[in-house]
């Protein structure tokens, strides 16, 4: 990955979403589809956040329109929120990413992909439809300035690598700004099993990551050791 958002958050899915509330949202705009906020996945989310105030704009649908983005646009503008979050696959990153760029706030801009491919979370690219074609918008501004992964995958891998049914430890990964570095790292009462846990995550790290993102290389800089002291 060459370009990525000012922070990318991996951890169990839980974890990785009460990351919101380090951003102290007062007032939340929640970009999703009509399935998410039925089944209430929305709410849930908004509910972790913390946020004093939410309204959740929950009509994308596929390949989003330049007039959904503008409706869209123009609850932002009424709604007048301080964070901006898009929740789905990249229709809805397309579409909130477009809505906070046309409405020239200062907001602060959260991607919670639930499926892999599109890799909206992590570009400065936001594709609308109008008449059936597709036009790109391109500005570092569409840039997300949080993507938060839930980790699942990754996880149920390491379990099955190291033949057990439960990890007692929680690993997470953070990305170093402005780079394609990050860290992994495991939290654990256990010393051993945070070293082992660790060693597995980095056996199994690539080929997830080719799953979700494609082709890539896995270059270590720090070898993980055990840990002597808490």
């Amino acid at each position: 990955i060459t370009d990525i958002p000012r922070t990318a958050y991996i951890a169990a899915e839980e974890r990785a979403v009460a990351e919101l509330k380090t951003l102290k949202a007062k007032r939340l705009l929640m970009v999703c589809d009509p399935y998410f906020y039925e089944n209430g996945t929305a709410n849930h989310i908004a509910h972790i956040s913390k946020a004093e105030h939410t309204e959740v704009f929950y009509k994308i649908s596929p390949d989003p329109s330049v007039s959904l983005a503008a409706e869209g646009t123009r609850i932002v503008l009424a709604f007048q929120p301080d964070t901006i979050l898009a929740l789905g696959g990249g229709s809805s990153m397309d579409c909130a990413k477009a809505m906070a760029y046309f409405a020239k706030g200062n907001y602060k801009t959260v991607a919670i992909p639930t499926t892999s491919g599109s890799g909206s979370e992590v570009t400065d690219f936001a594709i609308l439809t109008h008449d059936q074609v597709k036009h790109p918008l391109v500005d570092k501004r569409l840039r997300p300035d949080l993507a938060i992964l839930d980790s699942d995958l990754l996880l149920e891998r390491v379990k099955a690598d190291m033949g057990v049914t439960y990890l007692n430890g929680t690993p997470s990964a953070k990305v170093i700004q402005n780079s394609n570095l990050f860290t992994l790292s495991v939290s654990s009462r256990d010393p051993q099993a945070a070293y082992d846990i660790l060693q597995s995550l980095i056996v199994n790290y690539p080929s997830v990551a080719e799953y979700v993102i494609g082709k890539n290389r896995l270059n270590m800089i720090s070898s993980p050791t055990l840990p002597e002291e808490p």
